[in-house]
């Protein structure tokens, strides 16, 4: 089994490559759950934001859509939120 790790924020460069860490279930302590429905179960989704052309981190000169990775219930659809 792999896990992937969720927790891996953009360096000063851009994102930074997603980690694999190999696992076995012996290794987990705990499967993460919905709060909402209590389902095990995740599939990843993108949220689009839009950022201004005006915003000085967009270097491009023109309004552009980017993508946020989110975590998404696979039985009631609830966006997994990081506390």
């Amino acid at each position: 089994m792999n896990i992937h790790n969720i927790n891996n924020k953009p360096g000063p460069s851009g994102p930074q490559e997603q980690k694999i860490i190999p696992l076995t279930p012996d290794d987990v302590k705990e499967m993460l759950a919905c709060p909402e429905c209590f389902s095990e179960a995740f599939f990843e989704a993108s949220k689009f934001a839009l950022i201004s052309a005006l915003n000085p981190k967009n270097q491009s000169g023109k309004d552009e859509y980017v993508g946020i990775p989110v975590m998404v219930c696979a039985k009631c659809g609830s966006e997994l939120k990081k506390d």
